[in-house]
């Protein structure tokens, strides 16, 4: 089963303490691979934003995404944005920057993900799918792929 690891961190951006939910790949034959190599696993990255009416705790609660994060030996990166539909505001915290400026850095500092574009994947439901747009035009050279869920 994927492990889940659940950060509490002080976002430079957005001035406060934040949340994030992160799925790291877990299985015997990766873990059979760095005991007999010490070379560190890299994986592919899955960041995905959560909609409107729901918040980070979302895709843990409703849907499989450990048994996929599994499956597909990928890590999945969920933040918290409350409802900010992904943007800076101008008379309140600016998590369109956060997102883009220092969420993946901090992912890709202290976690085991690959940093090239190759390997980063954005993707989001509802106002998660409104964010994955904005983020994947913006920034084209940072994902290889998005997915943004109309619902």
């Amino acid at each position: 089963m994927a492990v889940y690891i659940h950060c509490n961190f002080n976002s430079e951006v957005l001035r406060m303490a934040t949340d994030v939910n992160i799925l790291i790949p877990d299985n015997d034959r990766v873990r059979q691979f760095r005991e007999k190599t010490n070379v560190p696993v890299k994986y592919q990255t899955l960041y995905l934003l959560h909609g409107f009416s729901c918040d980070y705790t979302y895709y843990l609660r409703k849907t499989n995404i450990e048994r996929y994060a599994d499956e597909h030996q990928i890590m999945v990166v969920m933040p918290s944005v409350y409802n900010s539909a992904y943007t800076d505001m101008k008379y309140g915290l600016d998590y369109f920057s956060y997102l883009t400026e220092e969420l993946t850095d901090f992912v890709e500092r202290n976690f085991p993900a690959a940093t090239k574009r190759e390997n980063r994947f954005i993707a989001g439901m509802s106002m998660g799918g409104f964010g994955t747009l904005k983020i994947a035009l913006r920034y084209p050279e940072r994902f290889l792929a998005a997915c943004p869920i109309a619902s």
